[in-house]
């Protein structure tokens, strides 16, 4: 999953049980027979990123339109600084494959059937496919993208522009941190072992990031998504630098 505006954009594969999802085209049952068995999915023949920006919901592309909508929005910020060489839309799909053969799932709603979308999104099964209209003007970066900018200015000696959109970002997951200590300490009478490294955050660049733990910073695995943004890139930038 990967946050658009207040939208979350997904593969038609990571249907859930339990929310409402707009489809471009499903996976697993035929058109006429959608909403018999999944009545919270509704078919779309089109998509535009004023409707996602206005109508915030579930939106689910094949993996054709995922890999064009991500070469699409990141060609609006050209400016943005790489440090990895990787290609990112491989790593984001393994991040969801790493939950996936753990766990057997990476998303908080039961998916309808998480064997075939962990296949599907491993073979790259291509569907039908069509067009996205980029029709706003004000977009934002994906955040990995900034933290990879950030952590590139972190080592030439300067500032990224996004310093203060990854600090905010930062803190409201440290806020999910303590919410989730604070609600388990009550819930086992005690001292629950949540630790998100012994780190005083105050800003980016005074982060101590040669701290393998600090990648709970970026990414705490708790109360939403397991995934949402590309974490194994996160991962990888967060060992680049702690050898720096």
């Amino acid at each position: 999953m990967l946050n658009f505006y207040n939208s979350r954009i997904r593969f038609n594969c990571e249907i859930g049980t339990g929310e409402e999802y707009l489809i471009t085209e499903s996976n697993f049952v035929s058109k006429e027979n959608l909403e018999l068995f999944l009545p919270r999915c509704k078919l779309i023949n089109k998509l535009s990123t004023k409707e996602m920006k206005e109508s915030p919901n579930n939106y689910c592309l094949s993996i054709e339109q995922f890999k064009y909508f991500i070469e699409k929005w990141k060609s609006h910020f050209p400016h943005l600084k790489s440090l990895l060489k990787g290609d990112w839309f491989s790593s984001y799909k393994n991040s969801i494959l790493l939950y996936g053969n753990l766990v057997k799932e990476h998303t908080r709603d039961q998916l309808f059937n998480s064997e075939m979308c962990y296949q599907i999104i491993k073979k790259e099964k291509t569907e039908e496919s069509f067009l996205i209209d980029f029709n706003t003007d004000d977009f934002i970066p994906e955040i990995s993208w900034c933290i990879e900018d950030c952590f590139w200015h972190l080592l030439n000696g300067s500032y990224s522009n996004y310093t203060d959109y990854v600090n905010n970002f930062i803190r409201k997951n440290i806020e999910r941190i303590e919410f989730q200590k604070e609600v388990n300490n009550i819930l086992f009478s005690g001292n629950f072992p949540i630790n998100y490294c012994s780190i005083d955050f105050k800003d980016f660049y005074s982060t101590d990031w040669g701290n393998p733990s600090s990648l709970i910073l970026l990414n705490p695995p708790f109360c939403e998504e397991r995934v949402r943004t590309n974490v194994l890139r996160i991962k990888e930038l967060i060992n680049l630098v702690g050898r720096k």
